[in-house]
């Protein structure tokens, strides 16, 4: 049935669908984000919150609650000290989580905490080596910081070390390029890699 629902896009009928599943299996993750996800699309902000709260509160709560538990939170500013802890309590759980890492380094970055959400960027980049959009963010905030020349350098690098296994690298330093106002060596570099 959820998936009839899900297909029709009846909203209502799979949430019902989605709360009588959670009373049968209350720990199951991909139910609790379902259920995350209907109150999203209905604008619940304070139930989100307490739901997330909730699974949190649990001993074998996900990384990925205190996640998304963490960018509710930083949608207000006041905020800031319990989305870093959140976001700490997801790196405890998932040490080498990008997507932690990239919320800490935008709550860094809100913060003018430049190099240190810089670094973050540049981690995450790293860990996620054939993902064009964690190189992308870090350019993005090289770039920011007139770093343009040290973040092209790492794409090159990133992009020689891992452009067989995937085409991202490629493609994020050749953006970078053009973001960087070097438009015709890009398109000098993607030619020689169609050769």
């Amino acid at each position: 049935a959820r998936a009839v629902y899900a297909y029709d896009t009846n909203t209502v009928a799979l949430n019902e669908c989605v709360d009588k599943l959670l009373a049968l299996f209350p720990e199951d993750p991909s139910l609790l984000l379902s259920k995350l996800g209907f109150l999203r699309e209905t604008g619940r902000r304070e139930e989100r919150l307490e739901f997330l709260r909730g699974v949190c509160s649990r001993p074998e709560a996900d990384a990925v609650f205190y996640q998304q538990l963490a960018a509710e939170w930083m949608a207000d500013a006041r905020q800031a000290w319990p989305a870093r802890l959140a976001l700490k309590k997801a790196l405890r759980l998932q040490p080498l989580g990008g997507a932690s890492l990239t919320g800490l380094a935008q709550l860094y970055w809100t913060e003018r905490r430049f190099e240190e959400a810089l670094d973050l960027y540049r981690q995450v980049a790293c860990l996620e080596e054939t993902k064009a959009g964690a190189a992308s963010t870090y350019f993005a905030a090289a770039n920011a910081r007139r770093q343009t020349e040290a973040g092209l350098a790492f794409l090159e690098r990133r992009c020689q070390r891992n452009g067989a296994r995937s085409p991202e690298p490629f493609i994020a330093w050749f953006n970078a390029l053009r973001q960087a106002g070097r438009g015709q060596e890009a398109l000098a570099h993607l030619e020689e890699a169609l050769r």
